[in-house]
């Protein structure tokens, strides 16, 4: 009588446990050594503050930032967008689970991961910003 309810509680709490475990799961990886990247860094190399964006091409919330990241990588070289489709490697290494994502590094560590959207101020806080 009561099974669809009982079955409704479980999914959610099945969403839920795999929103946390991909959070945990990407915030392991803050504060070890970040993978060289050097081939791919370009100009940004330079920067000892770098922003990884990781995007899927067939991520929605990845498509809506689209234009916000191109507008931000004209003004600041040190972020860096990187298709794990293209880079599945380096995704690897730096533990990426889900698009989109950020990645901050700084001086060669991992500092901080975001999974998900970010609004533009956020972006630039993560930027620009020292923590």
């Amino acid at each position: 009588m009561y099974w669809g309810v009982y079955l409704l509680a479980a999914l959610v709490a099945a969403v839920i446990l795999m929103q946390y475990s991909l959070y945990r799961r990407a915030r392991r990886v803050e504060g070890q050594e970040a993978p060289d990247t050097s081939v791919l860094d370009g100009i940004a190399g330079r920067n000892s503050r770098k922003l990884y964006y990781f995007y899927a091409r067939h991520c929605r919330p990845c498509k809506a930032m689209g234009p916000t990241i191109e507008r931000l990588r004209k003004e600041h070289p040190n972020l860096i967008k990187l298709d794990v489709a293209e880079a599945p490697d380096i995704a690897r290494q730096f533990g990426i689970v889900a698009t989109p994502t950020f990645v901050l590094v700084e001086a060669g560590r991992i500092r901080r991961v975001r999974l998900g959207s970010m609004s533009q101020r956020e972006l630039l806080a993560m930027l620009l910003d020292p923590e």
